[in-house]
C-alpha cells in the first residue's frame, strides 16, 4: 500500500511538472553523471513526456563531460564536493 501511494504521488508530481512546462511554453533537458540516466527515465515515465523533454547526455566519464558538455575540470571538482556544504554549515554555526 505504501509503495502504490509513493508510485501514485511520484506520478501526480512529474504530470504537473510536464504541465507547468507546458503552460509556460517550456521544455527540459538533461546532463547527467551519477544518476546514470535516472533522470531522463523519471520524466519520460509519463504519458506525452516527449512534448517538453527534449533528452539527456549521461556523462559517466570526465572525457565526455569535457568535451561534449564542456564542464571543465575546475568545475568537475567543485561539484563534486559535496563535504564543501557541509563545511559552510559548520563554519555559519559558529559566526
Amino acid at each position: 500500500q505504501a509503495k502504490e501511494m509513493a508510485e501514485e504521488r511520484k506520478h501526480y508530481i512529474l504530470e504537473n511538472i510536464k504541465q507547468i512546462l507546458i503552460e509556460n511554453n517550456l521544455s527540459l533537458s538533461s546532463a547527467e553523471s551519477c544518476t546514470g540516466g535516472g533522470i531522463g527515465n523519471l520524466l519520460t515515465e509519463v504519458p506525452g513526456a516527449s512534448k517538453v523533454y527534449k533528452g539527456g547526455i549521461i556523462s559517466y566519464c570526465d572525457e565526455v563531460k569535457h568535451n561534449l558538455l564542456n564542464v571543465s575540470q575546475v568545475q568537475e571538482k567543485l561539484l563534486s564536493l559535496s563535504y564543501i556544504r557541509e563545511e559552510l554549515a559548520a563554519w555559519k554555526k559558529e559566526q
